[in-house]
């Protein structure tokens, strides 16, 4: 079904959520207790507002809850299609996208952002539930993997729906930013014009602040190096003033950069400092801490501080393993790739193309050079039966036969042998040369391997709570006793990144937690 507009289904959704939100707001659940999700319509939509609305909860209230999360934004949306509602099902694949959005997991983030595209771009009379921030959310996305046209549409398209003061000066402003992204700086200033209006008409003190270190890009574009310092040193103090702490890492950030370049190392090093704390408490700002440890590691060298430049290096070199496993520049990078508008325009056009074939194929577009999430599994298989030879074949069980479609032909992938060697090892030989860095594959792996070994999946959960969601992604394929350079292969990073991840996690961990750990590793599968 497509359905047009609102449908009656969304409007007894809406009402439903937002009793939920305030019920979860308030404190009053328990995940024990929550419905599995029956089958009526109104208990699923329960079930899918419960689920949403908990994860949002945990995020917001215990960082460290990010896989929690996960599982209930899968579950929600595993429920969600069987409602055969896509005005509902774009509401909750934004919800997923924008969580991971939000833990700076761009590729992960990608596969349910571009469904949700589809599915609007497909039918342009769908309307989706609490459609202002369904779009907006999407702009966001898109603006920061660097299609700032995209976001500026979306981000429009919100607008239409928005009537919260405060949040057309948000929108005004995030557009703002994008035209500052595209060169088009008047449009920018016209912008921003529109978002400092209506953030003083709402007396928004923080949007104001956010308002002007914006302005300074555009200064800065324009070689106005004074009025950009000023703009960004009155954010700056307004945001100091309440504590809005993550707008002022963004514009000292940015003031580094300029007094860097002028030569005053000693103001730009006491504002760095001034915010390193709070970086460095946020495992998801890695980026933005990343720049502040680059811009002191200038500052060091520029004052020939060697013991400084040496201890900076390090920590960057360290921080710099994360950045290529699962964010960064070239990650984000590759998300712009994998969502070329051309490509998905090309599919989008064929409208006599029925929507489950269709859909399937646009899926499988998003596989990094064309491999498909069953090129990756085969080739964990093989690797792991390679170490284990007496690991069955039903190890992998939790393949599902639907997956294994060719990304050209939409038909399944043969195993036959083929000159004395099996089709699967040739996957896995094109796999390990590939270099992937396909995070939606991995996801999608990571929940195969939770249904096959939940027994095991839980115990590295409850067990192993140091274990993070990029600690994860090491210890699966571990488990399965692929070697430190197969691991490598399979993430796209070298066995040096990854060797330095586990001795990383034995520090984390302390030498009795860890030999315990080993000790599950190697340990047979459960």
């Amino acid at each position: 079904m497509a359905n047009s507009e609102s449908s009656p289904l969304q409007e007894t959704f809406i009402p439903i959520f937002k009793k939920s939100y305030e019920r979860v707001r308030a404190g009053h659940f328990e995940i024990s207790r929550l419905p599995a999700g029956g089958n009526s319509q109104e208990e699923k939509l329960l079930f899918i507002a419960n689920q949403i609305n908990l994860a949002k909860y945990y995020v917001n209230n215990d960082g460290e809850t990010t896989l929690l999360s996960s599982d209930l934004l899968d579950e929600a949306i595993v429920t969600t299609r069987t409602l055969n509602d896509n005005g509902l099902l774009v509401f909750s694949l934004v919800q997923r996208g924008y969580h991971f959005y939000r833990n700076r997991k761009i590729t992960l983030a990608m596969p349910d952002f571009l469904e949700a595209m589809f599915l609007l771009e497909r039918d342009k009379k769908l309307h989706p539930p609490f459609a202002e921030e369904v779009y907006k959310e999407i702009g966001f996305f898109m603006g920061t993997i660097g299609d700032f046209q995209t976001g500026i549409n979306y981000l429009l398209k919100s607008m239409k729906y928005t009537t919260d003061g405060k949040e057309l000066a948000g929108l005004f402003d995030n557009l703002g930013y994008y035209s500052v992204q595209q060169g088009n700086m008047s449009a920018a200033r016209e912008y921003f014009d529109k978002a400092w209006a209506q953030a003083v008409k709402e007396k928004d003190e923080v949007r104001q602040a956010k308002i002007m270190g914006n302005q300074a890009l555009v200064e800065l574009h324009e070689k106005n190096e004074t009025k950009a310092v000023e703009l960004l040193q009155a954010d700056i103090r307004i945001s100091n003033k309440h504590n809005a702490q993550l707008n002022t890492l963004y514009a000292t950030n940015i003031l580094a950069d300029i007094l860097i370049t002028q030569g005053r190392f000693e103001e730009a090093k006491n504002d760095l400092l001034k915010v390193k704390g709070f970086a460095d408490k946020h495992e998801n700002l890695i980026v933005r801490r990343h720049k502040l440890n680059e811009h002191l590691l200038a500052i060091a060298v520029g004052q020939k501080d060697e013991n400084t430049e040496i201890r900076l290096r390090r920590l960057l070199a360290k921080m710099q393993d994360t950045l290529d496993l699962f964010d960064g520049e070239n990650v984000t990078k590759q998300a712009m790739w994998l969502a070329d508008k051309e490509l998905i325009n090309e599919r989008l056009r064929l409208t006599n193309t029925a929507y489950s074939v269709e859909k399937k194929k646009y899926i499988s577009f998003l596989g990094a050079a064309g491999v498909g999430v069953v090129a990756l599994l085969i080739a964990v298989y093989y690797l792991s039966k390679k170490r284990k030879k007496e690991a069955p074949l039903s190890q992998l069980s939790f393949l599902n036969q639907n997956d294994h479609v060719d990304d050209e032909s939409g038909e399944p992938i043969s195993t036959e042998v083929v000159g004395g060697v099996d089709s699967a090892t040739l996957l896995s030989e094109s796999i390990l040369n590939s270099h992937l860095l396909t995070e939606e594959k991995w996801n999608q792996f990571k929940h195969g391997f939770a249904l096959k070994y939940p027994n095991s999946y839980q115990s590295l959960r409850r067990d192993f709570p140091e274990l993070s969601e990029s600690n994860l992604r090491i210890v699966l394929l571990w488990r399965l006793n692929l070697t430190t350079k197969e691991i490598g292969s399979l993430l796209g990073v070298s066995a040096d990144a990854v060797k330095k991840s586990k001795q990383r996690l034995r520090k984390k961990m302390g030498e009795e937690k860890y030999s315990q750990f080993l000790t599950f590793i190697e340990g047979p599968e459960q």
